[in-house]
């Protein structure tokens, strides 16, 4: 089974560049030369008419570059609509669940929660889940059943799409099932949005605040100017792309939904800490680098965070080798032959009922790619080709050959590279 097509079933670029105000103009900073550009705008158009999407957004944060750049291709609805900017906006999904183990992790470098502490301390209410820890909430190793896998779950948000979802009503869904209903406590893997769930709510019972209040002020104010979590203000909504559900075939939770249905009314409380962030893709590209260079997080937390686990079996994998999950963040999650080509691999995908979001970082590249779509990607081979297809462009550039030259790369980066 692909594990891409698992965890989008759960969950849930002219150029242009982002100031504390907003967008400004491209001239305000280096850019790549244009035959590059040209070429990475072709990429983007070229997978949007083949996948049959009508939104797709891409954003690259070259090889020794600083800054993050926009390419965008399609129009804001199916039918008409208008053409789409950077400034649109997209559900991205599961991509919330790094925001969570973020914070989480924030919480733990200022000594207010152990990770490896059991939910007994925060849920006395839920006594099955007594034992499972906040680490394997994160690394989606608790065997706590995922509420959306419940029958008829997404029949029900269509026929009711303005009702709101409190979190203990999400929580409740799942907590009707087994304790191990996948498999006794850490002794598997199963992607379950209800451990995100959890996180969100031990995040509010340690803080005294609202998650959206937590997610702003430590995560979204300095840096992330166009990311919007649970209520979404009206005058952001208005920037939303339509979303199509396009997916009939990857869940049988979806199986009696109409294909294109514009699902864009649909609240986003059923997905809360799990994915209910919207974003764009330029956005997902300065998170994924806040992730990695050590801006978000402190580096025994990003150790953390990147420590391993097999989507197989649940257990501890070397980092260097292999796929597997983390905190909220994955290496070669998607199955794809990433790992093989490219070393080292960090990415997590997002996906809700009309939108997909991706985000990949090559550290022996230094590259980020990041994309988002306005409707479910549902095949591997679709993500493949939209990655691969930027990164055959990216490698064949001056940019990428100056970084060469100049950059000393640590030995595990060697074999992918060629050398």
């Amino acid at each position: 089974m692909k594990i891409y097509l698992s965890i989008l079933n759960s969950a849930f670029l002219s150029l242009i560049l982002f100031s504390s105000n907003g967008y400004a103009h491209a001239s305000e900073t280096p850019q790549p030369n244009q035959n590059l550009n040209t070429k990475i705008q072709n990429v983007v158009e070229r997978n949007r008419i083949k996948f049959d999407l009508s939104a797709l957004a891409v954003s690259v944060k070259l090889p020794g570059k600083q800054s993050i750049h926009d390419y965008v291709s399609g129009s804001t609805m199916r039918q008409g609509g208008l053409k789409i900017s950077e400034s649109n906006l997209f559900q991205i999904g599961s991509i919330t669940k790094s925001f969570i183990a973020a914070i989480i992790l924030q919480l733990e470098s200022e000594g207010k929660i152990d990770i490896n502490s059991s939910m007994g301390v925060w849920f006395s209410q839920y006594p099955n889940w007594q034992s499972v820890t906040v680490k394997q909430l994160l690394n989606q190793t608790s065997g706590i059943y995922n509420y959306s896998d419940t029958p008829g779950f997404f029949s029900n948000l269509i026929k009711h799409p303005s009702r709101i979802l409190k979190c203990e009503e999400l929580v409740k869904l799942a907590y009707q099932h087994q304790p191990n209903s996948y498999f006794p406590i850490g002794e598997g893997w199963h992607y379950s949005n209800t451990n995100y769930i959890l996180a969100g709510m031990i995040i509010e019972k340690i803080t005294g605040h609202s998650l959206n209040e937590e997610i702003n002020r430590r995560l979204l104010l300095k840096k992330l100017h166009n990311t919007f979590y649970l209520p979404y203000p009206k005058i952001v909504l208005g920037r939303l792309v339509h979303g199509y559900n396009d997916a009939q075939s990857i869940s049988p939770q979806r199986a009696n939904l109409p294909l294109h249905t514009d699902i864009t009314g649909i609240g986003m409380s059923w997905a809360g800490a799990a994915g209910a962030l919207i974003s764009n893709s330029h956005d997902i590209a300065l998170w994924t680098k806040s992730l990695f260079d050590g801006t978000t997080l402190q580096p025994k937390q990003l150790a953390e965070m990147l420590t391993l686990v097999s989507m197989k079996t649940g257990q501890p994998v070397e980092r260097s080798r292999g796929t597997g999950y983390g905190l909220g963040v994955g290496s070669n999650i998607g199955e794809l032959p990433f790992n093989k080509k490219y070393g080292k691999v960090y990415d997590h995908s997002g996906g809700t009922l009309g939108y997909s979001a991706y985000f990949i970082y090559l550290p022996c590249y230094d590259l980020i790619i990041t994309f988002t779509a306005n409707a479910t990607v549902k095949s591997t081979d679709k993500l493949e080709q939209i990655i691969n297809d930027v990164i055959a462009v990216v490698l064949k550039s001056d940019e990428w050959q100056e970084y060469k030259k100049k950059h000393r790369f640590p030995s595990y980066c060697l074999h992918s590279l060629g050398r």
